[in-house]
């Protein structure tokens, strides 16, 4: 039986979808622990990619609803849905600032924030910052996206994944993408390469180049690189004797891939949005990604491996890995 507390993740801290799941996640399974309820204002962006139900009417009139009528519309695929999202959310989050800041004076000593580093919920409830408010308050405010319970994660798994189920429109697409794959070959391998922002344009192409090459020393994440990915798909099949032939690779990125840069292999390219791509990622045998939150989150939604790409690989580390772990070569999740 649930409590009357409740615990309102008010701002997400920024960044895409697997950012804030990583976040939305973590908290839910500590309300699952303790029997609290859980809503967060700040997940409007993506909430009609999920069937998470919300409780306030006027904050999904004033944040939401928007969002709504454009996944109604047909989602974000169109060039033109696409740049009208980044603009919606772009609005939205400006207003929603202000609404935040003013919950945030309104109820200082009832925020726990991550802004300053990762707060792990799996702590005793002594150590635990929400313990300690809602020892005292009905509820409480979490803000920043480092919210981390690997414990609850792993104890309440069938609950999150019931609660975050996605819509069947998403579970459709990757699931075709999959099983598509499946009768043609052996072996399906997700693979996630995480690139700029196809938006982003504040920089040139020379300086997005120079810039990934300095990027936590991972210049592969970036097209120019491409070649790097084909040697290291080739290192797996030849590393784990994975007949070429019954392989298949099933690639997930933020922007366009060239087909064309994997001669010789079976390769799909997914062309699916973010909750799409997670998705299929997860329905694989195993993930090769890049050192994102995204191939860690699907690596989890799944229960499968995760295997981080590097210019030196550690195949011996990932021999006697069966299901998800926290892959110590991944360090964007902050495990």
């Amino acid at each position: 039986m649930r409590s009357r507390k409740r615990i309102i993740i008010l701002e997400h801290g920024g960044g895409e979808l697997s950012n804030q799941l990583w976040n939305f996640i973590s908290i839910y399974a500590h309300c699952c622990q303790q029997g609290y309820n859980l809503e967060n204002y700040s997940f409007s962006e993506y909430a009609p990619w999920f069937k998470i139900p919300l409780k306030k009417p006027l904050l999904f009139i004033f944040f939401f609803f928007p969002f709504w009528v454009l996944e109604k519309l047909g989602g974000y695929e169109t060039v033109a849905a696409s740049f009208l999202f980044r603009a919606l959310k772009k609005y939205i989050r400006f207003v929603y600032g202000w609404y935040a800041a003013a919950i945030k004076v309104l109820y200082t000593d009832r925020i726990v924030s991550s802004d300053s580093g990762v707060i792990r919920l799996d702590n005793t409830a002594l150590q635990n910052p929400f313990e300690k408010i809602l020892a005292h308050h009905a509820s409480a405010y979490g803000t920043g996206w480092l919210f981390r319970n690997y414990t609850g994660m792993k104890t309440y798994r069938k609950e999150i994944q019931e609660y975050f189920e996605p819509q069947e429109k998403h579970k459709r697409k990757a699931s075709a993408l999959v099983n598509g794959c499946r009768e043609k070959y052996r072996y399906i391998i997700g693979v996630h390469i995480r690139q700029r922002n196809q938006w982003d344009t504040r920089v040139s192409f020379e300086e997005d180049c120079e810039a990934w090459k300095t990027y936590a020393a991972k210049p592969f994440f970036y097209p120019l690189h491409f070649s790097f990915v084909r040697v290291f798909l080739k290192s797996y099949c030849d590393f784990f004797h994975k007949n070429p032939n019954e392989t298949c690779f099933v690639i997930c990125s933020n922007k366009s891939v060239p087909e064309e840069d994997f001669p010789g292999m079976h390769c799909v390219l997914s062309k699916g949005n973010c909750i799409e791509d997670m998705l299929t990622l997860a329905s694989c045998d195993c993930v090769i990604g890049s050192d994102s939150t995204l191939s860690a989150l699907s690596s989890w939604w799944g229960d499968i491996p995760l295997i981080a790409m590097q210019e030196n690989p550690d195949w011996g580390y990932y021999t006697d890995k069966k299901g998800y772990f926290e892959n110590k070569y991944v360090t964007a999740v902050h495990y």
